[in-house]
């Protein structure tokens, strides 16, 4: 990801600055990748007749990192204020530690597939263009659903993010529907609060790339 964020930077950097253009719409799609996030810890317990708490087991959470597709829908606000819709739908996997069992069974992890659907509205601020590079700064807020493949475990939550966004442009013309195209490179950290979670309800961080492209007029 390194690489592909210094590709685009200097094929910005190496073309002859033009003139500011900002476009009334722009339509956007890509493919998204999320980090893993906790999911909540639990323990199995018994009561003793003593009164005593005795563990049976502990069980750790998590989703896993995951792979999906975003689309993005944003219209001009002011010369470098953007308004924006984008939604996102993600495959990873739930995942369950089990450990410190009671018996001494050894440790064990049971995974699950899970999807999750996302959708936000965001604003975007325009602090940079040179060139073929735009640079903003991005805050969205929304909620999403999360759903086990055998549709047994089912969550919704609400999240909000905060990020950055490159755009370069690949192409300027005076009319037509693909009259400006652009590739856009984001990133952004997700805090999620909800969702399929066991146990403690602490929030969900985790950092999240989006790399695609983007059309508009």
């Amino acid at each position: 990801m390194k690489a592909l964020v210094g590709v685009l930077l200097l094929s910005a950097g190496f073309v002859a600055p033009a003139a500011a253009q900002t476009p009334r719409w722009e339509f956007g799609v890509g493919a998204l990748l999320t980090d893993r996030e906790a999911a909540g810890t639990t323990s199995a317990t018994l009561l003793s007749p003593g009164g005593d708490t005795l563990t049976l087991f502990r069980t750790t959470n998590r989703v896993t990192s995951g792979l999906g597709v975003e689309s993005q829908l944003s219209w001009r606000l002011r010369e470098r204020l953007r308004a924006e819709v984008a939604f996102g739908w993600v495959r990873a996997d739930l995942e369950s530690r089990i450990s410190s069992d009671f018996e001494g069974v050894p440790n064990v992890s049971l995974t699950q597939g899970v999807q999750q659907f996302r959708g936000e509205l965001a604003v975007a601020y325009r602090l940079l263009q040179r060139g073929r590079l735009s640079a903003f700064v991005r805050g969205a807020a929304g909620g999403f659903r999360e759903i086990t493949t055998d549709k047994v475990l089912v969550g919704n939550g609400t999240s909000a993010s905060l990020g950055g966004v490159a755009h370069v442009r690949v192409r300027q013309a005076p009319s037509g529907l693909f009259g400006r195209m652009a590739l856009r490179l984001e990133a952004r950290v997700v805090v999620r609060k909800g969702g399929i979670k066991f146990g403690d309800d602490g929030a969900r961080v985790s950092p999240t790339l989006v790399a695609g492209v983007v059309i508009g007029r």
